[in-house]
């Protein structure tokens, strides 16, 4: 009798044993504390594991005008020249305006929204002037012309004044 005590015993022990091996093989590795150490002088070492990596998906930008489909990079048929502004050309101020735009079936703007200015509302009259007279090209839906909304970063940098006139 005290022999099968026995056998339960360590039957019961290798069975716990064998269960805690596995929970470690399977943990997953917590890093590795304390001082880096150099690896050994001489000793091959395995090239490390790069994890391939995945392009970022990027949402789009959230629509200023909803309900409108969303064209990146829309192509301009014709920018109206911006007006610089004098102050800002005299102190050699730049600028970048961000202007949403909502074009309709034949490609003319039916409404525009300044997003961003930096610096603010500098640049903004030269916009609010020239906005209405951009022309873009069509979209096309379902084989009919369709109205849309897209973006463009407008860039103001000072005239040189050293430029022809």
């Amino acid at each position: 009798m005290a022999i099968e005590r026995a056998r339960i015993v360590v039957g019961a022990g290798l069975v716990a044993a064998f269960i805690f091996a596995m929970s470690m093989a399977l943990a997953p590795q917590a890093p590795a504390q304390g001082v880096p150490q150099a690896p050994a002088q001489g000793v091959p070492q395995a090239p490390a594991q790069v994890a391939p990596q995945v392009p970022a998906r990027v949402a789009p930008p959230p629509s200023a005008f909803p309900g409108q489909p969303f064209v990146v990079g829309a192509p301009v048929l014709y920018e109206p020249p911006l007006e610089y502004p004098r102050e800002a050309n005299e102190r050699g101020r730049e600028g970048t305006v961000v202007v949403a735009f909502l074009v309709n079936e034949q490609g003319e703007v039916a409404r525009y929204r300044i997003l961003e200015s930096d610096p603010p509302l500098i640049f903004d009259g030269a916009v609010n002037a020239a906005a209405p007279s951009f022309r873009f090209a069509s979209a096309m839906r379902d084989g009919k012309p369709s109205s849309y909304e897209t973006r463009l970063t407008l860039s103001f940098k000072p005239k040189r004044r050293d430029a022809p006139k």
